[in-house]
């Protein structure tokens, strides 16, 4: 998600709607991945 993000703001297109919800996202995601390392 953040890569097609990256991508299309190269493009010069709006991302704001991409942005906002990876960054709603992001935090969960990080903790899962942290937490299955410690495992």
């Amino acid at each position: 998600m953040t890569y097609d993000c990256a991508w299309k703001l190269d493009q010069g297109r709006d991302v704001r709607l991409e942005i906002s919800m990876i960054k709603s996202y992001e935090p969960s995601i990080s903790q899962a991945i942290s937490q299955a390392g410690d495992r």
